[in-house]
């Protein structure tokens, strides 16, 4: 039996946990993130270091991290626990990434998506994203500080996938 199904399990499980976490008290929340950061790490290095990467994994896998993400932010946004310019600094990367992911598919060059690559700026600002999202189940309020650096660091990661798509397109072309 071929066990090159994990990969993908774990991204789905992260699913599972988005829907959990709204209704979790926070000291469930606390291991529900992490479970969630475990799941992100070792699904990448589990699918590349046995590959076992997957056309679909490289679908579900940036959707299954923006639902989680966007999940928590919305929780702690309607609980009072994040205000909205800690929600739009926070997410910055992910709307922009997701509208211009929006406007390749538009566009019908849904080739470009799927030779993109996963970026370490890209990586880092998830990182900052759960570290941030920590602090708030933790009962802290995410500094500023922390808040500030993943949009820059996120607006980066954007500017660098902006690059790669314009590559991408012309090389396509090409």
């Amino acid at each position: 039996m071929s066990l090159s199904f994990i990969p993908n399990a774990l991204t789905l499980l992260r699913f599972a946990l988005a829907a959990a976490f709204p209704f979790a008290d926070d000291s469930w929340r606390i291991g529900l993130l992490v479970a969630a950061l475990l799941t992100e790490f070792f699904d990448g290095v589990i699918a590349r270091r046995l590959g076992w990467e997957s056309r679909l994994g490289r679908i579900l896998d940036p959707i299954a991290d923006r639902c989680l993400f966007g999940v928590v932010i919305a929780t702690f946004l309607v609980e009072g626990r994040l205000a909205w310019w800690e929600l739009a600094a926070l997410g910055a990367r992910d709307v922009l990434v997701a509208l211009g992911a929006l406007w390749l598919v538009l566009r019908g060059e849904t080739r470009v998506l799927r030779k993109m690559a996963p970026r370490f700026a890209g990586k880092l600002t998830t990182a900052l994203q759960y570290v941030a999202l920590l602090c708030v189940v933790f009962g802290m309020p995410a500094p500023v500080w922390l808040v500030g650096g993943t949009c820059a660091l996120g607006l980066w990661a954007a500017a660098e996938y902006l690059a790669d798509v314009r590559r991408l397109r012309r090389d396509s072309r090409d």
